[in-house]
């Protein structure tokens, strides 16, 4: 019996990594079958960049890039959402975040300088998938 490639699907994982499948159907019938091999698709640390700026911006808040000279190990992001009503006692938070890729390391310099902003003390997180970006959404 022959196989035609049909399409492709792509399915998300829980480790961050989407793997993309190619689905084959029989000559002359309608059914599906997988192939027992994935081929594994990169999230790279702009597409997580990107998807945590569309993110705080639909829910009303800001994501800047921060860049200091002279200072290394700063982290990636500055967060600032509002409080959460007008009339709230809260006042609007400031969270400062790291992004890595999926298999990326804090170097030491960057160790050093979130244990700095922790002691004034800010919020500061790492976030290396997808998933970490939906989880910190839930957080705030």
């Amino acid at each position: 019996m022959k196989f035609l490639p049909n399409r492709w699907t792509t399915t998300s994982t829980m480790t961050g990594t989407s793997v993309i499948y190619l689905q084959v159907v029989p000559v002359g019938r309608e059914e599906f079958r997988s192939p027992p091999k994935a081929l594994p698709v990169r999230v790279t640390e702009s597409k997580i960049e990107k998807y945590l700026r569309e993110s705080i911006e639909a829910r009303g808040g800001e994501c800047f890039k921060w860049v200091s000279p002279g200072r290394r190990g700063v982290p990636d992001r500055i967060v600032l959402m509002p409080s959460p009503d007008k009339f709230s006692i809260c006042a609007p938070r400031v969270i400062f975040v790291e992004l890595k890729s999926p298999t990326g390391r804090l170097r030491p310099e960057q160790i050093r300088m979130h244990a700095r902003l922790r002691a004034i003390p800010f919020r500061v997180i790492v976030i290396s998938t997808l998933e970490h970006v939906d989880e910190f959404l839930c957080s705030l």
